[in-house]
């Protein structure tokens, strides 16, 4: 019999698969008697069986935590009526995000804050991603051509810009601030924070580039001790890369790209599991695309009362709150009512307006 991952394995999938190969020899194994169990649980399983012997496979679900240890039994009967039992242990590994660095609040100003620096046309640094760091940090001493920011709705950049396909994506951006005709398109370093709107689950990104990259969704655009989800160093990279959100939310994200010399592009995408299909982070014109924000608006509570008795606030539940056009609506209630919000923030309300049997409260 062998099975799979192996006693003692560790396996770094978001998709763990168990299978066990039974093989027939002096007897045969008994199909119905197969009892497959994962972490003490009788679990429905496949059993595809020949005149070799029976493949027992099942898919794990749910996904166990990552890092522990799942114990697996395969009880079976033979043609001769002996009883076997098999037990062995693995280990599951992936990465995942952690909840607690979700944004309170909404996304605001769809796309991506992006910050390019170049270095003077010969300066031939590391082709690295801690060259890339250095260059990018404040006070750097690394010499500068020039320093830009901006924001952009996706990350689909190259040397050769409007017109060019230097990846998977046509219609490529010309990397910001760039002019290769006087300062080459060597040595550059490349940073980018948004706030990636996830639903739960697993998810698929990639990023095609020249040269390499780091992705890190840490609990802030500053936090750099999160082990990055993926990285390349060094040359050009096409990568894919699974990860695990645990918890629907907005999470924040931190790219760097660099280029040392030769061509020059970045794109990251995501990628459906089941088609292959990619689709450009926050591409509006592909319908459910994640959607990314330069900024997030505050987490807005509002609250009313019929009088202003100490203590008589209590929130209004039912409050949909709009953050881009700044207005929250709600429910007429009663011919006299007060109103507060609560934000991480100061707010003011700025007008109050009531439009049939609802309330409009504009904000700034």
């Amino acid at each position: 019999m062998s099975v799979s991952p192996g006693p003692g394995a560790t396996l770094e999938t978001v998709a763990p698969v168990v299978s066990v190969n039974i093989q027939n020899r002096d007897t045969t194994v008994r199909t119905n008697s197969i009892v497959l169990s994962v972490n003490g649980t009788a679990v429905a399983n496949s059993i595809v069986a020949d005149t070799n012997g029976a493949t027992i496979t099942y898919a794990m679900s749910p996904l166990p935590p990552s890092g522990a240890t799942n114990t697996t039994r395969v009880v079976f009967t033979d043609s001769g009526g002996v009883t076997q039992t098999n037990d062995w242990s693995f280990v599951v590994t992936y990465k995942s995000l952690d909840p607690a660095n979700r944004q309170a609040g909404a996304g605001a100003n769809p796309g991506f804050k992006v910050r390019v620096v170049q270095a003077p046309s010969g300066s031939n640094l590391d082709n690295s991603l801690q060259r890339a760091e250095d260059q990018l940090a404040p006070n750097s001493t690394i010499p500068k051509y020039y320093e830009t920011n901006v924001v952009d709705l996706v990350i689909n950049y190259s040397q050769n810009g409007p017109g060019s396909t230097d990846g998977y994506f046509p219609d490529d951006a010309l990397i910001p601030g760039l002019d290769v005709a006087q300062n080459s398109s060597d040595d550059i370093a490349m940073e980018i924070l948004t706030y990636a709107e996830l639903p739960a689950g697993v998810l698929r990104f990639g990023v095609r580039c020249d040269d390499g990259y780091k992705l890190i969704a840490g609990s802030s655009f500053a936090d750099l001790s999160t082990p990055a989800l993926a990285f390349h160093n060094g040359g050009p990279a096409d990568e894919t890369f699974d990860f695990v959100v645990p918890q629907a939310g907005l999470y924040p994200f931190r790219m760097v790209w660099y280029e040392r010399g030769g061509a020059a592009f970045v794109e990251w995408f995501s990628v459906d599991p089941n088609t292959g299909a990619r689709t450009l982070i926050n591409d509006a014109g592909t319908p459910g695309s994640i959607k990314a924000y330069a900024s997030v608006a505050p987490a807005i509570a509002l609250e009313s009362t019929p009088n202003l008795a100490p203590g008589a606030f209590s929130p209004e539940t039912s409050a949909v709150v709009d953050a881009g056009t700044k207005t929250i609506t709600l429910l007429q209630s009663g011919s006299q009512r007060f109103y507060r919000l609560r934000a991480s923030t100061a707010l003011t309300i700025d007008s109050i307006q009531i439009n049939g049997g609802n309330i409009v409260l504009k904000y700034r």
